[in-house]
Protein backbone atom coordinates (compact mmCIF):
# COMPACT_ATOMS: atom_id res chain seq x y z
CA UNK A 1 0.00 0.00 0.00
CA UNK A 2 1.47 3.02 -1.09
CA UNK A 3 0.78 6.36 1.00
CA UNK A 4 -0.17 9.37 -0.91
CA UNK A 5 2.30 11.80 0.81
CA UNK A 6 4.55 13.99 -1.13
CA UNK A 7 8.56 13.62 -0.42
CA UNK A 8 9.21 16.66 1.02
CA UNK A 9 6.65 16.24 3.76
CA UNK A 10 7.75 12.58 4.15
CA UNK A 11 11.77 14.12 4.44
CA UNK A 12 10.00 16.57 7.65
CA UNK A 13 9.00 13.37 8.97
CA UNK A 14 12.40 12.11 8.65
CA UNK A 15 13.85 15.34 9.72
CA UNK A 16 11.17 15.51 12.92
CA UNK A 17 12.18 11.79 14.09
CA UNK A 18 15.75 12.68 14.70
CA UNK A 19 14.99 15.46 17.19
CA UNK A 20 14.76 13.16 20.50
CA UNK A 21 18.69 11.80 18.97
CA UNK A 22 19.53 16.19 18.97
CA UNK A 23 18.22 17.00 22.09
CA UNK A 24 18.17 13.40 23.80
CA UNK A 25 20.33 14.73 27.40
CA UNK A 26 17.36 16.67 28.20
CA UNK A 27 15.13 14.03 29.15
CA UNK A 28 17.96 11.30 29.72
CA UNK A 29 18.12 13.87 33.06
CA UNK A 30 15.24 12.38 34.61
CA UNK A 31 17.00 9.25 34.76
CA UNK A 32 20.13 10.91 36.79
CA UNK A 33 17.51 12.81 38.90
CA UNK A 34 15.59 9.88 40.27
CA UNK A 35 18.94 7.63 41.06
CA UNK A 36 17.68 5.83 43.57
CA UNK A 37 15.27 3.87 41.07
CA UNK A 38 17.48 1.27 39.08
CA UNK A 39 18.66 1.57 35.48
CA UNK A 40 16.56 -1.39 34.40
CA UNK A 41 13.30 0.50 35.74
CA UNK A 42 13.77 3.41 33.07
CA UNK A 43 15.03 0.86 30.14
CA UNK A 44 11.04 -0.57 31.11
CA UNK A 45 9.81 2.79 31.07
CA UNK A 46 11.31 4.25 27.83
CA UNK A 47 10.72 0.65 25.76
CA UNK A 48 7.28 0.33 26.89
CA UNK A 49 6.44 4.18 25.96
CA UNK A 50 8.28 3.98 22.54
CA UNK A 51 6.53 0.56 21.84
CA UNK A 52 3.28 2.18 22.49
CA UNK A 53 3.91 5.14 20.33
CA UNK A 54 4.72 3.23 17.45
CA UNK A 55 1.67 0.44 17.66
CA UNK A 56 -0.63 3.76 17.97
CA UNK A 57 1.01 4.85 14.75
CA UNK A 58 -0.80 1.84 12.84
CA UNK A 59 -4.11 3.60 13.65
CA UNK A 60 -3.51 7.35 12.53
CA UNK A 61 -3.79 8.16 8.42
CA UNK A 62 -0.31 9.91 7.91
CA UNK A 63 -2.25 11.68 4.97
CA UNK A 64 -5.22 13.14 6.98
CA UNK A 65 -3.36 13.51 10.30
CA UNK A 66 0.19 14.36 9.16
CA UNK A 67 1.01 16.56 12.35
CA UNK A 68 -0.08 13.98 14.82
CA UNK A 69 1.58 11.37 13.02
CA UNK A 70 4.58 13.24 13.11
CA UNK A 71 4.06 14.06 17.07
CA UNK A 72 3.74 10.50 17.89
CA UNK A 73 6.51 9.42 15.69
CA UNK A 74 8.76 11.69 17.41
CA UNK A 75 7.46 10.54 20.85
CA UNK A 76 8.51 6.98 19.99
CA UNK A 77 11.72 8.10 19.27
CA UNK A 78 12.07 9.81 22.43
CA UNK A 79 11.06 6.72 24.44
CA UNK A 80 13.81 4.91 22.00
CA UNK A 81 16.60 7.45 23.08
CA UNK A 82 15.38 6.93 26.63
CA UNK A 83 15.90 2.79 26.80
CA UNK A 84 19.26 3.71 25.25
CA UNK A 85 20.34 6.19 27.55
CA UNK A 86 19.68 3.97 30.22
CA UNK A 87 21.12 1.09 29.07
CA UNK A 88 24.09 3.18 28.57
CA UNK A 89 24.27 4.12 32.11
CA UNK A 90 23.41 0.86 33.52
CA UNK A 91 27.01 -0.37 31.65
CA UNK A 92 28.72 2.44 32.70
CA UNK A 93 27.79 1.90 36.72
CA UNK A 94 28.69 -2.23 36.11
CA UNK A 95 31.74 -1.70 34.00
CA UNK A 96 35.37 -1.10 34.56
CA UNK A 97 37.68 1.00 32.51
CA UNK A 98 39.17 -2.32 31.01
CA UNK A 99 35.63 -3.09 29.82
CA UNK A 100 34.12 -0.27 28.59
CA UNK A 101 34.82 -0.76 24.96
CA UNK A 102 33.56 -4.51 24.53
CA UNK A 103 30.19 -2.60 26.44
CA UNK A 104 30.19 -0.03 23.72
CA UNK A 105 31.03 -2.50 21.00
CA UNK A 106 27.77 -4.87 22.32
CA UNK A 107 25.40 -1.86 22.25
CA UNK A 108 26.52 -1.12 18.50
CA UNK A 109 26.31 -4.70 17.61
CA UNK A 110 22.82 -4.17 19.43
CA UNK A 111 21.85 -1.34 16.96
CA UNK A 112 23.29 -2.97 13.58
CA UNK A 113 21.53 -6.45 14.19
CA UNK A 114 17.86 -4.52 15.17
CA UNK A 115 18.56 -2.09 12.28
CA UNK A 116 19.94 -4.71 9.78
CA UNK A 117 17.36 -7.57 10.27
CA UNK A 118 15.01 -5.01 9.79
CA UNK A 119 16.50 -3.55 6.89
CA UNK A 120 15.35 -6.70 5.15
CA UNK A 121 12.88 -8.37 6.92
CA UNK A 122 10.59 -5.10 6.82
CA UNK A 123 11.00 -4.30 3.33
CA UNK A 124 9.42 -7.73 2.08
CA UNK A 125 6.96 -7.28 5.24
CA UNK A 126 5.95 -3.80 3.55
CA UNK A 127 5.89 -4.29 0.08
CA UNK A 128 3.52 -7.30 0.79
CA UNK A 129 1.25 -6.19 3.44
CA UNK A 130 1.44 -2.81 3.17
CA UNK A 131 3.92 -0.06 4.99
CA UNK A 132 1.57 0.46 8.30
CA UNK A 133 1.92 -3.05 9.73
CA UNK A 134 5.54 -2.02 10.24
CA UNK A 135 4.65 0.10 13.55
CA UNK A 136 2.97 -2.71 15.42
CA UNK A 137 5.52 -5.51 14.34
CA UNK A 138 8.33 -2.76 15.77
CA UNK A 139 6.67 -2.41 19.07
CA UNK A 140 6.32 -6.23 18.96
CA UNK A 141 9.84 -6.17 18.53
CA UNK A 142 10.64 -3.39 21.67
CA UNK A 143 8.68 -5.96 23.81
CA UNK A 144 11.26 -8.84 22.75
CA UNK A 145 13.63 -6.53 23.33
CA UNK A 146 12.76 -5.70 26.69
CA UNK A 147 12.57 -9.48 28.29
CA UNK A 148 16.24 -9.30 28.32
CA UNK A 149 16.90 -7.15 30.83
CA UNK A 150 13.30 -7.81 32.47
CA UNK A 151 15.44 -11.10 33.97
CA UNK A 152 18.87 -9.57 33.88
CA UNK A 153 19.08 -8.89 38.08
CA UNK A 154 20.91 -5.21 38.59
CA UNK A 155 22.69 -4.88 42.07
CA UNK A 156 20.91 -1.74 43.15
CA UNK A 157 23.53 1.71 43.98
CA UNK A 158 22.29 4.14 46.47
CA UNK A 159 22.24 7.51 45.08
CA UNK A 160 20.96 10.48 46.24
CA UNK A 161 18.93 13.33 44.09
CA UNK A 162 21.48 15.32 42.07
CA UNK A 163 21.35 18.41 41.04
CA UNK A 164 22.17 17.88 37.42
CA UNK A 165 22.95 21.74 35.34
CA UNK A 166 25.72 21.81 38.13
CA UNK A 167 27.18 18.82 38.05
CA UNK A 168 26.83 18.92 34.22
CA UNK A 169 28.19 22.48 34.09
CA UNK A 170 31.79 21.42 36.21
CA UNK A 171 31.74 18.37 34.08
CA UNK A 172 31.91 20.74 31.02
CA UNK A 173 34.50 23.10 32.23
CA UNK A 174 37.06 19.73 32.37
CA UNK A 175 39.44 20.04 29.63
CA UNK A 176 39.20 16.08 28.84
CA UNK A 177 35.37 16.68 28.60
CA UNK A 178 35.80 19.50 26.14
CA UNK A 179 37.96 17.54 23.87
CA UNK A 180 36.09 14.31 23.81
CA UNK A 181 32.55 16.42 23.27
CA UNK A 182 34.45 18.31 20.18
CA UNK A 183 35.70 14.80 18.80
CA UNK A 184 32.27 13.60 18.23
CA UNK A 185 31.03 16.08 16.00
CA UNK A 186 34.59 15.62 14.18
CA UNK A 187 34.44 12.20 13.46
CA UNK A 188 30.49 11.66 12.68
CA UNK A 189 30.81 14.00 10.23
CA UNK A 190 31.89 11.97 7.41
CA UNK A 191 29.46 9.03 8.81
CA UNK A 192 26.53 11.36 8.27
CA UNK A 193 27.46 12.33 4.80
CA UNK A 194 28.28 8.53 4.03
CA UNK A 195 24.64 7.61 4.99
CA UNK A 196 23.04 9.86 2.65
CA UNK A 197 25.76 9.65 -0.35
CA UNK A 198 25.96 5.62 -0.50
CA UNK A 199 22.12 5.09 -1.57
CA UNK A 200 22.39 8.10 -3.93
CA UNK A 201 25.78 6.73 -5.65
CA UNK A 202 24.26 3.32 -5.53
CA UNK A 203 21.03 4.51 -7.70
CA UNK A 204 22.51 7.07 -10.03
CA UNK A 205 26.39 5.38 -10.89
CA UNK A 206 25.88 2.11 -10.48
CA UNK A 207 22.01 1.82 -11.81
CA UNK A 208 21.10 -0.26 -9.05
CA UNK A 209 17.25 -0.81 -8.41
CA UNK A 210 15.40 -0.32 -4.68
CA UNK A 211 15.31 -3.98 -3.77
CA UNK A 212 19.41 -4.47 -4.72
CA UNK A 213 20.15 -1.09 -2.92
CA UNK A 214 18.39 -2.66 0.34
CA UNK A 215 20.01 -5.77 0.00
CA UNK A 216 23.86 -3.61 0.07
CA UNK A 217 22.42 -1.59 2.71
CA UNK A 218 21.30 -4.44 4.65
CA UNK A 219 24.60 -6.16 4.30
CA UNK A 220 26.21 -3.00 5.39
CA UNK A 221 24.51 -2.39 8.61
CA UNK A 222 25.16 -6.64 9.19
CA UNK A 223 28.79 -5.98 9.09
CA UNK A 224 28.32 -3.87 11.83
CA UNK A 225 27.35 -6.74 14.38
CA UNK A 226 31.27 -8.46 13.75
CA UNK A 227 32.61 -5.21 13.69
CA UNK A 228 31.31 -3.67 16.99
CA UNK A 229 32.46 -6.60 19.11
CA UNK A 230 36.08 -6.68 17.08
CA UNK A 231 36.03 -2.77 17.33
CA UNK A 232 35.11 -2.81 21.08
CA UNK A 233 37.73 -5.54 21.97
CA UNK A 234 40.47 -3.36 20.59
CA UNK A 235 39.42 -0.50 22.17
CA UNK A 236 39.87 -2.09 25.32
CA UNK A 237 43.29 -3.87 24.55
CA UNK A 238 45.24 -1.10 22.48
CA UNK A 239 43.58 1.70 23.35
CA UNK A 240 40.80 4.03 21.87
CA UNK A 241 42.73 6.63 20.33
CA UNK A 242 45.40 3.61 18.88
CA UNK A 243 42.16 1.57 17.32
CA UNK A 244 40.76 4.46 15.75
CA UNK A 245 44.05 4.93 14.09
CA UNK A 246 43.67 1.91 12.88
CA UNK A 247 41.13 2.20 11.25
CA UNK A 248 41.04 6.34 9.97
CA UNK A 249 43.96 5.78 8.73
CA UNK A 250 43.17 3.19 5.64
CA UNK A 251 39.46 4.71 5.23
CA UNK A 252 40.80 7.50 4.54
CA UNK A 253 42.89 5.77 1.93
CA UNK A 254 39.98 3.86 0.60
CA UNK A 255 38.09 7.04 0.24
CA UNK A 256 40.29 8.32 -1.81
CA UNK A 257 40.66 5.00 -3.82
CA UNK A 258 36.95 4.96 -4.79
CA UNK A 259 37.61 7.98 -7.26
CA UNK A 260 38.90 5.30 -9.78
CA UNK A 261 36.12 2.87 -9.40
CA UNK A 262 33.89 2.89 -12.18
CA UNK A 263 31.75 -0.41 -11.72
CA UNK A 264 30.14 -2.65 -8.61
CA UNK A 265 33.77 -3.71 -7.12
CA UNK A 266 33.63 -0.13 -5.56
CA UNK A 267 31.24 -2.03 -3.18
CA UNK A 268 33.97 -3.92 -2.21
CA UNK A 269 36.17 -0.59 -0.14
CA UNK A 270 32.87 0.67 -0.01
CA UNK A 271 32.13 -2.60 2.90
CA UNK A 272 35.76 -2.23 4.41
CA UNK A 273 34.83 1.26 5.41
CA UNK A 274 31.80 0.46 7.28
CA UNK A 275 33.77 -2.26 8.83
CA UNK A 276 36.23 -0.39 9.98
CA UNK A 277 33.78 2.57 10.61
CA UNK A 278 32.43 0.60 13.75
CA UNK A 279 36.13 0.28 15.07
CA UNK A 280 35.84 4.43 15.57
CA UNK A 281 33.04 4.29 17.08
CA UNK A 282 33.02 1.59 19.53
CA UNK A 283 36.04 3.56 20.70
CA UNK A 284 34.19 6.81 20.87
CA UNK A 285 31.80 5.32 23.00
CA UNK A 286 33.99 4.33 25.21
CA UNK A 287 35.76 7.60 25.49
CA UNK A 288 32.57 8.73 26.49
CA UNK A 289 32.31 5.95 29.09
CA UNK A 290 35.81 6.96 30.55
CA UNK A 291 34.96 10.27 30.46
CA UNK A 292 31.31 10.02 32.17
CA UNK A 293 30.80 11.13 36.14
CA UNK A 294 28.87 8.35 37.25
CA UNK A 295 26.58 9.96 39.31
CA UNK A 296 24.88 12.10 36.01
CA UNK A 297 25.82 9.02 33.66
CA UNK A 298 22.54 8.81 31.60
CA UNK A 299 22.87 12.90 31.25
CA UNK A 300 26.92 13.24 30.05
CA UNK A 301 27.26 10.08 28.39
CA UNK A 302 23.39 11.25 26.41
CA UNK A 303 24.79 15.13 25.92
CA UNK A 304 27.92 13.34 24.95
CA UNK A 305 25.97 11.54 22.16
CA UNK A 306 23.95 14.23 21.10
CA UNK A 307 26.63 16.48 20.48
CA UNK A 308 28.05 13.91 18.16
CA UNK A 309 25.20 13.33 16.37
CA UNK A 310 25.05 17.43 15.33
CA UNK A 311 27.98 16.44 13.93
CA UNK A 312 26.60 13.06 11.99
CA UNK A 313 23.07 15.18 10.99
CA UNK A 314 24.65 18.32 9.85
CA UNK A 315 27.10 15.68 7.80
CA UNK A 316 23.50 14.02 6.28
CA UNK A 317 21.97 17.94 5.64
CA UNK A 318 25.04 19.44 3.61
CA UNK A 319 25.76 15.84 1.25
CA UNK A 320 22.80 16.75 -1.42
CA UNK A 321 24.78 20.43 -1.56
CA UNK A 322 28.09 18.85 -2.09
CA UNK A 323 27.09 16.44 -4.78
CA UNK A 324 25.47 18.79 -6.85
CA UNK A 325 27.96 21.13 -6.66
CA UNK A 326 31.20 18.67 -6.81
CA UNK A 327 30.15 15.54 -7.95
CA UNK A 328 31.07 11.88 -6.29
CA UNK A 329 34.61 12.44 -6.86
CA UNK A 330 34.76 15.62 -4.58
CA UNK A 331 32.82 13.76 -1.96
CA UNK A 332 34.85 11.14 -2.09
CA UNK A 333 37.82 13.63 -1.53
CA UNK A 334 36.02 15.44 1.26
CA UNK A 335 35.53 12.64 2.81
CA UNK A 336 38.91 11.84 3.33
CA UNK A 337 40.05 14.93 4.12
CA UNK A 338 37.12 14.63 7.20
CA UNK A 339 39.71 11.88 8.05
CA UNK A 340 42.96 13.47 7.78
CA UNK A 341 41.51 16.33 10.39
CA UNK A 342 40.07 13.37 12.54
CA UNK A 343 43.59 12.62 12.38
CA UNK A 344 45.34 15.46 13.40
CA UNK A 345 43.02 16.44 16.22
CA UNK A 346 43.38 12.98 17.45
CA UNK A 347 47.17 13.35 17.55
CA UNK A 348 47.10 16.34 19.41
CA UNK A 349 44.41 15.71 21.79
CA UNK A 350 45.87 15.04 25.13
CA UNK A 351 43.16 12.19 27.59
CA UNK A 352 43.11 11.46 30.91
CA UNK A 353 42.29 8.29 31.78
CA UNK A 354 39.76 8.17 34.26
CA UNK A 355 38.09 5.03 36.02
Amino acid sequence: MELDVPVEIITIIVGISWIPWIFRFTWSSIIDYFGSHTRKTFVLVGGLFGAFCFFALYFIDPVEHLLIFAILQMAGHVGITFLMSASSAWAIDICSENERGKASGALKAGEAISFGLTAVVFSQIALNFGYRIIFPITAVGIFLFLILPLITNEVKIKRKREKISSKVIAELRKKTTQLIAILGPIISISGGITIIAAPIFASEFLKLNVAQIGIVSAIGLLIGIPSSYIGGYLADKKGRKQTMYIAIIPNTILFLSLIFFEDILILLPYFIIIFLGHFVTASLLAMYMDATNKKIAATQFSLFVSIANIGYCGGSAITGILIKNIGFNGLFIILALTNIISLLYLRYMKLESKP
